[in-house]
């Protein structure tokens, strides 16, 4: 009798167990059965090469040590492809190879075998114009491709990028601005919130003072106080383990919310990047400073930030501090384990807050960074400070920063309608 296969739940740009990725991510004899990925030779030898929670980018360093692109000539679009996967795809962060190894599937689907120096300008424009309704997407995928026809270069199979004569297309920076009325709202939000969803339990019957008491000090069963009182039974229960709410629902805690809350405050004081936020230590912080090296301008600038602790930061720290569990974790923010908090955990908690929050603008946390550079620019502070606390290297990069943020307050004085109240033109 066949055994049945077990399923595994796979990430983004994976397959599901016990089928082959040839077809669909162009590897082939590449499978994933039990939970692993298996390279199975042209002898019928299986590799087996790492856990499918590993990802698929530990899979393709896995395959490259062990099939080295054979079946693929290093001439044609997927044999590039393979190389770029194992010699670059690894230099560049772990969410970036998440990305790029989604849009490599959806480049290499196109090309397939052609030959690297057989792709000309007008098939660029082709794989551009599959996302024309998306240009930000389109662009993507054409600076991946470009930069894959570099590496081509690189390798002597070609002479000149095809992308290059190829124009982007046009967008437009993002211009908004999250209102403080926003940002109170889903900061609270996070740390607590009104229960919204059914939980199948009866409602909550309002009684007295004098009711609750009457029935705390019976000792009957809980059905026999009941149906004397006209309650339900649950009810009764709650008053006598003492759980029970008079009035509108008391806010829920949410789970961590707290430890979030605070990072969004030292975000907006700070105008850290979130990806430093998350990677604060203990050990950055002095008794008058934080010292931060931004993971952004790390390779090209390489400058320190000594950000002064400020009152409003110490307070923030004060609170982190009062949580408990910062003896044992290295990080400033943490999980409830003590582990760093991860990029999707953020994203997801900022993005249920937000909706708990009742907020429909297009509020990300992304947004903090610009919002606290023009709240200081509205303060006074001017473009060189900005600059320095920003950690950007020019006050150009800065001024694209602000655009579209500053808030121009007028006046032109005017004090009715003309011909209303019997207001007259001027002379």
């Amino acid at each position: 009798m066949a055994t049945r296969e077990r399923k595994t739940t796979l990430a983004r740009g994976q397959l599901t167990p016990n089928s082959s990725v040839s077809g669909k991510t162009g590897y082939k004899r590449v499978y994933a059965k039990y939970g692993s990925y298996y390279y199975v030779d042209k002898s019928n030898k299986w590799h087996r090469l790492c856990r499918v929670e590993h990802g698929e980018a530990a899979m393709l360093r896995a395959l490259g040590k062990v099939k080295r692109d054979e079946d693929f000539p290093a001439e044609t679009m997927l044999g590039l492809i393979g190389a770029f996967r194992v010699e670059r795809l690894p230099k560049y962060a772990e969410s970036t190879q998440v990305d790029y190894l989604c849009m490599l599937v959806r480049i290499q689907t196109m090309f397939k075998t052609r030959m690297v120096a057989d792709i000309s300008p007008h098939e660029v424009m082709d794989l551009r114009d599959q996302w024309k309704l998306k240009p930000r997407t389109a662009n993507k995928y054409q600076t991946l491709l470009s930069t894959l026809m570099t590496f081509a270069i690189e390798k002597r199979l070609i002479t000149v990028n095809p992308c290059r004569d190829v124009p982007k297309f046009k967008t437009r920076k993002r211009k908004h601005y999250m209102a403080d009325r926003s940002f109170a709202a889903i900061r609270n939000a996070t740390e607590a919130y009104l229960p919204t969803k059914a939980t199948g339990r009866p409602p909550t019957q309002i009684l007295s003072d004098t009711q609750i008491e009457a029935i705390k000090a019976d000792a009957r069963p809980c059905n026999v106080i009941a149906a004397e009182v006209a309650v339900n039974r649950s009810t009764v229960y709650r008053i006598k383990k003492g759980t029970y709410r008079t009035g509108v629902s008391a806010p829920k805690r949410c789970p961590n919310g707290a430890m979030y809350a605070c990072l969004y405050d030292f975000a907006y004081l700070t105008a850290l990047r979130a990806k430093d936020c998350r990677e604060l230590k203990w050990s950055d912080i002095t008794s008058q400073h934080i010292y931060v090296q931004p993971s952004k301008t790390r390779e090209s600038t390489g400058a320190m930030l000594e950000i002064e602790l400020t009152p409003a930061v110490r307070a923030v720290l004060d609170r982190v501090r009062a949580l408990g569990g910062a003896e044992g974790s290295t990080y400033v923010f943490r999980t409830r384990k003590g582990k760093q908090i991860s990029a999707s955990a953020l994203k997801s908690a900022w993005r249920r807050a937000r909706k708990r929050a009742g907020i429909n603008t297009d509020d990300r946390f992304r947004d903090l960074r610009p919002k606290a550079l023009s709240d200081a620019k509205r303060l006074g502070m001017s473009l060189e400070s900005l600059r320095d606390a920003a950690g950007h290297a020019s006050v150009i990069t800065t001024e694209d920063y602000l655009r579209g943020f500053e808030v121009k307050r007028v006046s032109l004085g005017l004090t009715a309608v003309l011909g209303v109240n019997g207001a007259e033109r001027p002379k």
